[in-house]
């Protein structure tokens, strides 16, 4: 590159002229980004004292009180065996049988969940089917129930996960984190892929990841969503919202709390995770849907599948996979 020289023009603005250079002009992005930095000392992970650990396995072993969540009348059902070994091995604590549609099990009072049973409960036996076992575990937390002994049927099935997002970079992003933790990848089948296409526009991806693009309304968001909670062949789900104007943070929450309670209710309780980027309003949105029992995370693609391959793992170290 030559020298240049500088010179002074009549309104006294600095002029930088340079000879013999040739310049390139490139073309260039405008991008909204938000750097978090957080300076402050993390919080100590919690470690429960030596005497608190002693406390909780003692009322696993030794237990004053029983749930068995999926309880029984039927012979030959699991429900039923654990009920009988219950009763008839002798032990001699409370009982409490849990089905939300039986008034009595086997001379018991039955009771629709472990959070209407009656007194401290130090053991929930699980006898219910995989899907299921998410929500009775968040009930035994809120009872403050220490100790769960899982017996449940489905786990052999469960592994394949579905990416639903609205953005196709955030689906790139839990793609990968779904790599990083040894979760599968559900194969789209043909059927399905045409059941997803009738909602989300034809410039949208129908694969896996299923991109519903960023300019889609709640309407879309809540379609996509119901179709991926009804389908058996979908275990798992990770769900990758990115904040429009168009469908609001707290829109989203509301609407797939929604969405979730409903297919709860219909005894489809899949895990569903969901990763929330945008403005800080996504915090409150993360916040609703913790309180309703999703695993929401804001500003991350990899913490929400962190928590869903954790939960594999277990049940892989569990003999349940």
């Amino acid at each position: 590159m030559s020298a240049g020289r500088t010179v002074w023009d009549i309104r006294g603005v600095l002029v930088e002229v340079l000879r013999d250079v040739t310049f390139r002009l490139a073309p260039t992005t405008a991008v909204d980004a938000r750097v978090l930095l957080d300076f402050a000392p993390k919080e100590a992970r919690f470690r429960p004292a030596h005497d608190d650990i002693l406390a909780s396995m003692t009322r696993i072993m030794q237990p004053n009180a029983v749930a068995v969540i999926g309880a029984s009348a039927g012979e030959g059902k699991i429900g039923n065996s654990v009920m009988k070994n219950l009763i008839d091995g002798g032990y001699d604590g409370a009982i409490h049988p849990i089905h939300p549609k039986a008034d009595e099990i086997l001379g018991r009072k039955c009771y629709p969940s472990v959070t209407e049973a009656p007194g401290d409960i130090d053991v929930a036996v699980f006898c219910i089917p995989a899907a299921l076992v998410a929500g009775a575990l968040a009930e035994c937390g809120q009872k403050g129930i220490p100790g769960a002994v899982l017996i449940p049927s489905g786990f052999a099935e469960i592994g394949d996960v579905l990416i639903l997002t609205g953005a196709g970079g955030s689906g790139v992003l839990l793609s990968d984190a779904c790599a990083d933790n040894d979760l599968t990848l559900m194969p789209m089948p043909d059927d399905l892929d045409s059941a997803f296409r009738e909602y989300i526009p034809p410039f949208g991806a129908a694969g896996n990841p299923v991109d519903i693009t960023g300019g889609e309304p709640p309407t879309t968001y809540r379609a996509t969503i119901d179709l991926a909670l009804r389908e058996d062949r979908i275990h798992a789900l990770v769900i990758g919202y990115w904040h429009t104007i168009i469908t609001p943070p707290m829109v989203f929450a509301e609407l797939l709390g929604e969405a979730v309670e409903a297919a709860r209710a219909a005894g489809n309780d899949k895990p569903v995770v969901a990763s929330l980027v945008g403005d800080v309003e996504i915090e409150d949105a993360c916040d609703y849907l913790m309180e309703r029992n999703i695993l929401a995370y804001p500003y991350t693609a990899e913490k929400p599948v962190a928590v869903l391959g954790a939960k594999y793992r277990w049940a892989r170290a569990a003999g349940l996979l």
